[in-house]
């Protein structure tokens, strides 16, 4: 049983676990999803950023943290996850209260409990900056600067006073240095010498405001500043917006109300790279080539009652943005959801421009290895039936990619897929590709012909002698090899859709499914709340996942069981995960590209059962 102590306890740490794990992936969104609502002047944030350096390389902002954790510890998400068995244990682990015991040591040892540090220290606003001189690839010279505006600036007085006596008791700080800049009085913090730790300063102004850094110079800017006397630092190149600036910009595609914010500027970025070795392939140089082209890149979290999210926003430069792409980005439309199989668990309508993609890699390819390319193409051209790959096929393939992952028909081992191997479970897949043209489709159907045919003369394939067949469905015909392998492929019949799968059923399925139905209306409904006007989207269904697993647990644990892992714990920790899993309804994901500014708007969701 619970204790009313682990009770109490329970409620004032579940919401931290919550955002921790909000920070990790379990994503989603409590505003309008996919639409930009401006940055608000009303931050406690907004005057700390006028305090940092107008270059800084990364940006992290919290905003109202005490009133936020209220109302996240009072959600029914807290509420709901505080009840499971997975969280009862771990309240009454012996390694939580080791945990306990050492937090209550800290915060005797510190005179201040992490509630009233949180919420009297951070709990309105907070700033943290990195900062790397212009001109500067070397990490180990960026500098940190946080900006706080206590709501009980006596309590953060008091807590610097303690950390500072037991530091010059035990040797690490030799002294406290008081000193002045601009007729305002700061102090350093000098370290031992030889501990190899740069001196740290700190300053605290009449309204309350809080500075503290590892540079005394970003102290000594901190209060130009602060007093109008200089506006910082110009940008590294000329005719160049500040990083603030342009975190500002990417702000106003971000939700409004959100609990922390992050800006990292790529020009930091590049900079760090110029330490790494030179790119060794096409796809290195491609990833470089992306980040030089972006201005700014900023993600905000939030977390209320009806969802937890991440948004993140990413500005280009539209002119670098063309180079690297070869041409004019965006035009993409709007995702699609239609003809789904029944039994499905995810989904993933994406925009494909294979053609775009292809020639990025291509351009990225060191000229020296072109005539390789070259000799691949004319394979190509002979297995396309004589169309060339980047002129007459990769254009005409996509834009439109549905991905789908369904339940299993039934979970007797094998059934699937004729292969009882554990550690993996049977969920047909499927992926779905529009085509833009007939010869398309059989030029595609004659290059998988040959790759399924040179499969077969793999021993470990039938002995080396199996045979190419063909299963006629009602949408179209499906090629794959006998015996079977996890691998599949149909054209449907007016040769507009090419379907690759794990079996001939997850194939089959996908080229019979007919438009709309109960499976299209959820996902669609789905798609409309939480990522309107989104280019790609993806959802879990994670209700129809939990009453898959809650159905077959015996089945699936068999499945999962590894590595001689007792069945029995197995089937616990399937029971602890599936307990979870209960608690949420989907998981999504969307994303849009805007042409005026250039921009790519992206959020993950994660909501909760009804």
């Amino acid at each position: 049983m619970i204790t009313t102590r682990t009770a109490r306890v329970a409620r004032a740490s579940l919401p931290l676990a919550c955002l921790v794990a909000a920070c990790l992936g379990l994503l989603s969104q409590t505003s309008a999803p996919l639409r930009a609502e401006g940055p608000s002047v009303g931050r406690g944030t907004a005057s700390l950023l006028d305090l940092i350096p107008p270059d800084s390389g990364l940006v992290l902002t919290v905003d109202d943290l005490r009133g936020q954790y209220k109302e996240l510890a009072s959600s029914r998400i807290v509420d709901a996850l505080s009840k499971t068995s997975l969280v009862r244990d771990w309240l009454n682990s012996d390694k939580y209260q080791e945990q306990q015991d050492s937090r209550e040591q800290v915060e005797r040892m510190l005179q201040i409990t992490l509630e009233e540090f949180r919420d009297d220290i951070l709990g309105d606003a907070a700033v943290l900056s990195l900062y790397l001189p212009p001109d500067v690839a070397d990490p180990s010279r960026a500098r940190g600067l946080l900006v706080v505006k206590p709501r009980t600036p006596a309590k953060l007085s008091r807590l610097i006073e303690t950390i500072n006596e037991a530091q010059r008791s035990n040797g690490e700080i030799d002294e406290v240095a008081l000193r002045e800049h601009a007729g305002i009085k700061f102090s350093v913090r000098e370290f031992a010498d030889g501990s190899g730790r740069p001196d740290e300063a700190y300053v605290s102004f009449a309204d309350g405001v809080f500075a503290l850094s590892n540079s005394e110079d970003l102290i000594r800017g901190v209060i130009d500043r602060k007093s109008g006397k200089s506006a910082g630092a110009k940008p590294a190149s000329a005719g160049a917006k500040p990083a603030l600036e342009r975190f500002r910009e990417v702000d106003g595609r971000l939700p409004t109300r959100a609990l922390a914010r992050l800006f990292i500027d790529p020009r930091m970025v590049e900079r760090l790279l110029r330490n790494a070795p030179s790119p060794h392939s096409a796809g290195e140089a491609a990833i470089r080539g992306y980040i030089a082209s972006h201005d700014a890149a900023g993600a905000a979290i939030t977390a209320g009652d009806q969802r937890i999210s991440l948004h993140t926003a990413e500005t280009f430069d539209a002119r670098k943005l063309e180079v690297l792409l070869g041409r004019e980005a965006g035009g993409a439309q709007a995702a699609t959801i239609d003809r789904i199989p029944d039994r499905t668990l995810a989904i993933a309508a994406l925009q494909v421009d294979l053609a775009g993609a292809y020639e990025l890699l291509r351009r990225s390819i060191p000229e020296s290895e072109l005539p390789k390319v070259a000799n691949v193409e004319a394979i190509a051209r002979g297995l396309l039936l004589g169309h060339d790959l980047r002129t007459d096929i990769l254009p005409k393939v996509g834009p439109l990619a549905t991905l789908v992952v369904r339940a299993p028909a039934a979970w007797v081992p094998g059934a699937e897929a004729g292969d009882a191997s554990r550690g993996r479970l049977p969920l047909p897949a499927s992926l779905a590709v529009e085509l833009g043209a007939k010869e398309v489709a059989q030029a595609i159907d004659n290059a998988f012909q040959t790759g399924l045919a040179i499969i077969s003369l793999e021993p470990k394939h039938g002995g080396g002698k199996s045979r190419l067949v063909t299963t006629r469905v009602a949408g179209g015909e499906v090629r794959s090899l006998a015996p079977p392998v996890p691998a599949a492929y149909g054209i449907d019949r007016d040769g507009r859709r090419v379907v690759l799968g794990t079996s001939v059923e997850a194939v089959g399925e996908a080229l019979s499914a007919k438009s709309g139905g109960p499976g299209v209306d959820r996902f669609r409904r789905v798609l409309a709340a939480e990522s309107p006007g989104a280019q790609s989207f993806m959802c879990v269904d994670i209700a129809a996942v939990h009453a898959m697993v809650a159905a077959h647990d015996d089945a699936i644990a068999g499945r999962l069981v590894n590595g001689g892992e007792p069945k029995d714990k197995v089937r616990k920790d399937l029971a602890h995960a599936n307990e979870v899993l209960g608690l949420f309804d989907t998981a999504s994901w969307g994303a849009r590209f805007e042409k005026a500014p250039a921009s790519l708007v992206q959020e993950i969701s994660l909501v909760p059962r009804p």
